[in-house]
């Protein structure tokens, strides 16, 4: 009498995302968000920004797991007098620091096999068309495509003062907006702006609109009556 036994398949792998904020990703609870549904939904995250505030505590716990890894770096800023004493000098020297601070993080720090790279607009420069030649670079290494969706918070131009900078910064912004396989905006104006003057295609945006996580919820009475209590006692106020 033979037995056969069938092989065990080895364990899928989960989809890998990089979460992308080019400013610190404390301080940006949308693509937090992003990165908590995105392990909801059985796929690998590694979170990318700069240093600063703490994560949420969803995202503090995760980070103890294989599922979810943080790549924060210390951007390099020129000195605060050159800003005052020679700004357009300053702008460089931080645009610089940006590229070379992206460049070790993508290139170097991130594992290569990223299935898609979803990043934060704005702000855009340099970060939109250096995530596009690492999508396609990476696609080459792995010979697999690797995906690149921009989150749209709001125009990167529109963070300019001066009138020339904020126009070569519209120009680039509309050259590297269809380099992106997906758009998700934040509104449906900004779905229509993007369509009426970048001239992106309708099928590939999707308003995503901001709400709460599962953590935030009402206070209950007694929660209340605990907050109005401690309050009061900061203001000198007395509350039943």
């Amino acid at each position: 009498m033979t037995t056969t036994t069938t092989p065990t398949p080895p364990p899928t792998k989960k989809p890998h995302v990089a979460v992308i904020v080019l400013g610190d990703v404390g301080r940006s609870p949308r693509m937090q968000y992003h990165a908590i549904s995105l392990l909801q939904n059985n796929y690998r995250v590694t979170l990318v920004g700069y240093c600063g505030e703490n994560l949420c505590p969803t995202l503090a716990t995760a980070a103890a797991t294989s599922d979810l890894t943080v790549l924060r770096f210390d951007l390099p800023t020129p000195p605060a007098l050159l800003r005052r004493v020679a700004k357009p000098i300053y702008l460089l020297l931080r645009l610089c620091g940006m590229i070379a601070a992206l460049i070790r993080t993508l290139w170097f720090a991130l594992d290569r096999d990223v299935d898609c790279l979803l990043v934060q607009n704005p702000p855009s420069v340099p970060l939109l068309f250096l995530s596009y030649l690492y999508v396609r670079t990476n696609g080459r290494r792995r010979r697999r495509r690797t995906g690149l969706v921009i989150d749209w918070h709001n125009l990167g131009y529109s963070m300019f003062d001066a009138r020339w900078m904020r126009g070569v910064a519209r120009r680039y912004e509309m050259v590297c907006a269809p380099f992106a396989d997906a758009h998700l905006c934040v509104t449906g104006a900004m779905k229509r702006y993007l369509e009426d003057e970048f001239g992106l295609e309708s099928e590939t945006m999707t308003v995503l609109r901001d709400r709460p996580p599962d953590f935030f919820r009402a206070l209950s009475t007694g929660e209340k009556h605990d907050f109005l209590t401690l309050r009061g006692e900061e203001f000198d106020v007395c509350f039943p």
